[in-house]
């Protein structure tokens, strides 16, 4: 195992990363899409659908706990 983690190792980390910006990337659309459709004013159902949204991507591990809070108090604002 430890031979498979000193050989393999580099990929391993190369993929965390990947997914980690993958991540990021797929929170920061979330976010410009939820604000534009915000600035179109629609109301408290449109804002209970963003934070469905929010919840499925926390679910889904797209969004950290310290992401989704700060995402659904910015929205909540």
């Amino acid at each position: 195992m430890l031979v498979y983690i000193i050989a393999r190792g580099k990929g391993m980390g190369r993929r965390d990363v990947q997914q980690a910006q993958a991540s990021e990337a797929a929170f920061k659309d979330y976010v410009r899409k939820a604000a534009g459709s915000a600035e179109g004013g629609g109301g408290k159902a449109s804002h209970v659908d963003e934070l469905a949204k929010l919840a499925e991507l926390k679910e889904k591990g797209a969004l950290s706990e310290g992401e989704f809070q700060a995402a659904k108090e910015k929205l909540l604002a």
